[in-house]
């Protein structure tokens, strides 16, 4: 049996405001180019620093997998990469950003089936996680750290830096949605089960953000919902039908996709926020494998 996802994730019920523009505020979208833009703008402005808000203890894969590090910024950074075993390099790989806020071994175990296909496989673990260097901060510099892992696995020998894409689950599944939003060496990217509005996700459960979480500007630089303009590469929304929470929100999200001509496809398959994880799965390997040529 694959392992189940483990992840921390409220259950909360979503209703969302959509728009491109910032929230609640008399400047819209246009007031920046892009995320980038945005980002270079707003500095990122933390009431509290420190670690990310989940016990965890030191686990390895059970799986064969190197242990790896890699930088993003000022910081160095750990991972577990794994290579196919079958098969001629350079390989297509997916950068695979867990849910929650630490990292276990069982989330590279889980990608199994990425690898029996041929596909090369990193699972970071991000700034503030696990006792990893940097501070928590909640869909900010984490952006950053994903994007580090791809570029990581861009330069690897094994690897074809053409075909290198990034899935993520939960609050995985939103940093993957804002690294499809700026530069990065991805090809494509999923989320499965992830938010497009983080001011209503953090409804309910404001101890998550480690700013003031009625701050606009802190909202507006982590929300997916206000930069769908900002779309640089084919994005998959993945989520499970019973999961009701972010229905409208990723509706809302697709058709404004539509509307600026952006490659956005929506999976809904059965099950909840985490028995949706498996045909999610599948589903995306096999479309990554068509928009990479695998």
């Amino acid at each position: 049996m694959r392992p189940s996802p483990p992840a921390i994730m409220c259950s909360v019920l979503l209703m969302v405001s959509c728009g491109c523009g910032r929230p609640d505020s008399g400047s819209g979208g246009d007031a920046f180019k892009d995320l980038a833009a945005a980002r270079a703008a707003i500095p990122n402005k933390l009431d509290t620093k420190g670690a990310a808000p989940q016990e965890w203890e030191e686990t390895r894969p059970e799986l064969a997998a190197e242990e790896i590090t890699f930088r993003s910024g000022d910081l160095t950074l750990k991972g577990w990469l794994g290579i196919p075993e079958s098969g001629e390099g350079p390989y297509p790989a997916v950068v695979y950003i867990h849910g929650g806020f630490s990292f276990d071994g069982s989330e590279f175990d889980q990608m199994y089936d990425w690898l029996d296909a041929g596909w090369a496989v990193l699972t970071p673990i991000l700034r503030a996680e696990n006792g990893s260097a940097g501070h928590y901060d909640l869909l900010y510099h984490e952006i950053d750290d994903v994007i580090a892992a791809g570029e990581y696995l861009a330069e690897h020998k094994e690897v074809d830096p053409k075909r290198v894409c990034v899935m993520g689950h939960s609050v995985g599944g939103t940093r993957c949605i804002l690294a499809a939003m700026l530069d990065s060496p991805f090809a494509a990217s999923a989320s499965i089960g992830g938010a497009t509005d983080v001011r209503d996700w953090l409804s309910g459960q404001e101890e998550l953000a480690p700013f003031n979480h009625r701050d606009r500007d802190q909202i507006f630089v982590r929300s997916p919902m206000f930069h769908i303009r900002s779309l640089r590469i084919p994005l998959i929304l993945a989520r499970g039908a019973a999961e009701h929470w972010n229905q409208d929100q990723t509706h809302d999200f697709s058709r404004e996709a539509k509307k600026l001509s952006k490659n956005v496809t929506v999976m809904t398959v059965p099950g909840d926020h985490f028995t949706c994880w498996d045909e999610s799965n599948d589903r995306i390997r096999k479309r990554f494998s068509e928009i990479v040529g695998k």
